[in-house]
């Protein structure tokens, strides 16, 4: 399950002003990624669409907090992991 995030990373938007409440298309190129996906792209829709997937965003532009900033690296290692 974990390297269906294999390359969400390349779509994120690094250089926007994100505050509390701002829009995950703010965050990530949903819709690029969701074209560079072969597969199902209404399964994606749908993860994209839950709370978990835009606090895992959030987290990983701005985490509050050193113990936060650890468990998304800890998350992306696994993906790297995973995908090799």
């Amino acid at each position: 399950m974990i390297g269906l995030l294999e390359n969400y990373s390349k779509y994120l938007i690094k250089d926007t002003d994100i505050n509390i409440g701002v829009k995950l298309s703010s965050m990530i190129n949903i819709d690029s990624y969701l074209n560079s996906l072969n597969s199902d792209n209404e399964f994606y829709s749908k993860l994209f669409d839950t709370q978990m997937f835009y606090d895992f965003i959030y987290k990983k532009l701005i985490p509050k907090d050193i113990s936060e900033k650890m468990d998304i690296l800890f998350f992306y290692e696994r993906i790297k992991d995973k995908t090799k």
